[in-house]
């Protein structure tokens, strides 16, 4: 995909189908949830596999695996590797 050029064609935007405000739970509940307690101090973090939008330098971009590992509050972001 290249994303260096804007769309020839119309889109509809991400938000339209995924809406924050209808979650039954904020995200930081989903992440506590998909964590394993083996130690009260120390909790182990699933992964959740996924794919991300892998950018290059020239723009163009691909579909990659990855791995959801975290979220940042203030970015509204998911961390991945």
């Amino acid at each position: 995909m290249d994303f260096s050029k804007p769309p020839e064609e119309t889109y509809l935007p991400l938000e339209i189908f995924d809406d924050s405000k209808f979650e039954v739970r904020p995200t930081e509940e989903w992440i506590e949830l998909g964590s394993e307690i083996t130690d009260p101090k120390k909790a182990v973090a699933c992964v959740v596999p996924g794919y991300c939008l892998k950018h290059n330098k020239d723009g163009t971009g691909a579909w990659k695996p990855c791995q959801m590992i975290n979220f940042d509050a203030e970015s509204g972001k998911f961390v991945v590797r």
